[in-house]
């Protein structure tokens, strides 16, 4: 079984936006990202949740080398250190600050599958033409809109969140996030 470390981005409902944001992201960090698991998705399968008129919100999923275990496309490769993963962390977040524009972004641990979960309808919202777990906008290394923020965040759990770019804030990686532990 392999588990994915990646940042997932959300990019809203623009197809060129999403192509965009990749070409940018492989551009600055081809080398530090797995290229058959550095892909754009559309999320189709919450088309009905929306309503048949509802665009497709597109993720872009960047999985970097080195920061997963069992990863077919990467096995062997294990960064053991936690400078050596902060560093990969801080390059993501580094190019991520100059890419074009986003909605916002998550990081860790099968983060993609986390955001996306539907299986607490209670936790689930709609913003900007986007489904989402509200659950993971209050982890370590997530970046989003401010509105998204005065309007799904207590003013607690606002606290730690800093200017990440115009619009948008985050919630700096923290070593839990970066410390991954030794490979299974």
């Amino acid at each position: 079984m392999a588990v994915y470390f990646e940042l997932e981005i959300c990019v809203g409902a623009s197809e060129a936006g999403a192509d965009a944001i990749l070409a940018h992201m492989r551009e600055g960090l081809g080398s530090l990202l797995i290229p058959t698991l550095t892909r754009k998705r559309s999320e189709e399968d919450w088309r009905d949740e929306a309503g048949d008129d509802a665009p497709d919100a597109w993720w872009i999923g960047l999985v970097p080398r080195g920061m997963g275990y069992g990863v077919p496309a990467d096995l062997g490769h294990f960064i053991e250190s936690d400078d050596e993963r902060r560093e990969v962390v801080t390059a993501l977040y580094d190019r991520l600050r100059s890419a074009p524009p986003f909605l916002a972004a998550f990081c860790g641990f099968e983060v993609g599958e986390a955001i996306t979960e539907r299986d607490a309808p209670d936790e689930i919202v709609f913003l900007d033409g986007v489904w989402f777990n509200e659950v993971g906008l209050g982890t370590s290394g997530t970046v989003l809109p401010e509105a998204w923020a005065a309007k799904l965040l207590s003013p607690a759990e606002r606290e730690g969140l800093a200017p990440f770019r115009a619009g948008q804030l985050w919630r700096p990686p923290t070593d839990d996030l970066i410390r991954l532990g030794p490979a299974p």
